[in-house]
């Protein structure tokens, strides 16, 4: 059994991520997990988020050009991963992710299945050629994590507080190629925008 009481997957047994498209009624959820402080601590806004601010910010990523996204592993909603600011004629978005309980955050696979599902859909469907990020310079886990996605850190960013790195379809294929290969024999993830 895992931390959360669900039983360990074995090798005959995918396990199940699910980007489901966030609805209103999921915004409360994002709120609890995004005010702790483990989320808090790694976010350039890190003030408490009311409910009426979180429905402000739900009202206004409800549209074509963001895609916030609830993780689902095996059925459960573990976190956020989201396309926003999605600028079609320029061919580019801004990503995040972050997930509501520290034990899922640290389960690399689902992680990186999600992250993998969602830069595919940008990548794919979307028809994007471009992807930023911006991560906190002392948030080591989430620079890790994007550069091994195949992310890089753009010029004269090192001094900056809030770092924009930038990631291409190219690189991103390249970069992950092997881990795309190896998620795919252990996961089955799906998109439902």
């Amino acid at each position: 059994m895992t931390e959360s009481g669900q039983p360990m997957p074995t090798p005959m047994t995918p396990i199940q991520v699910r980007l489901d498209r966030l609805k209103r009624n999921e915004a409360e959820l994002v709120r609890t997990w995004r005010n702790s402080p483990e989320v808090q601590r790694h976010m350039f806004y890190s003030k408490y988020i009311t409910a009426e601010q979180q429905t402000k910010w739900f009202d206004s990523i409800d549209n074509d050009a963001n895609y916030f996204f609830l993780v689902r592993q095996n059925s459960r909603a573990i976190g956020v991963v989201n396309l926003k600011n999605v600028d079609r004629a320029g061919a580019t978005a801004e990503t995040g992710v972050f997930f509501g309980e520290p034990e899922d955050a640290i389960r690399g696979i689902v992680a990186l299945a999600a992250a993998f599902a969602l830069t595919e859909f940008a990548f794919g469907p979307l028809g994007l050629a471009r992807l930023q990020s911006r991560v906190l310079k002392e948030n080591t886990r989430a620079i890790h994590y994007n550069l091994g996605i195949g992310y890089e850190l753009q010029p004269e960013q090192e001094h900056e507080e809030n770092q924009l790195y930038c990631l291409t379809p190219e690189r991103y294929r390249h970069r992950t190629a092997s881990a795309r290969q190896m998620i795919a024999r252990r996961v089955q993830a799906s998109v439902h925008p």
